[in-house]
């Protein structure tokens, strides 16, 4: 899965570039989205981690592709429950950035499984 976690890494570039010309973007990010791309990337690191365990077991590597999948989901919502536990002074913004890069790795994540999940 190291093609997992290059093309992570480079998703993750995307998205700190974006936020890098932040200024030029017709919307503001919000204060904490460094922490938002902090947070997925490590997530793909596990997940990459994840997947590679599943490429040794061919047959089990669908049940990691879900706990993959369901772990993002899980984590991300714990994510934010700490943000807002802790106090945000504008949240909806978060909330639809972090709803933007979820979806964003999500679908990244999905069409690198489902390639490997499709027979050769």
């Amino acid at each position: 899965m190291r093609k997992y976690l290059l093309l992570s890494l480079g998703l993750t570039g995307v998205f700190v570039l974006l936020y890098s010309i932040d200024s030029f973007l017709p919307w503001q990010f919000h204060q904490y989205f460094p922490w938002l791309i902090g947070f997925f990337f490590l997530q793909s690191i596990g997940i990459s981690w994840m997947l590679s365990e599943g490429e040794r077991d061919r047959s089990r590597f669908p049940i990691y592709a879900l706990g993959s999948v369901v772990l993002r989901f899980v984590s991300g919502i714990l994510f934010l429950m700490i943000f807002f536990v802790v106090g945000l002074e504008d949240p909806v913004p978060l909330v639809i950035q972090f709803m933007a890069v979820y979806l964003s790795y999500l679908i990244f994540e999905l069409t690198v499984v489902l390639a490997n999940l499709r027979p050769n």
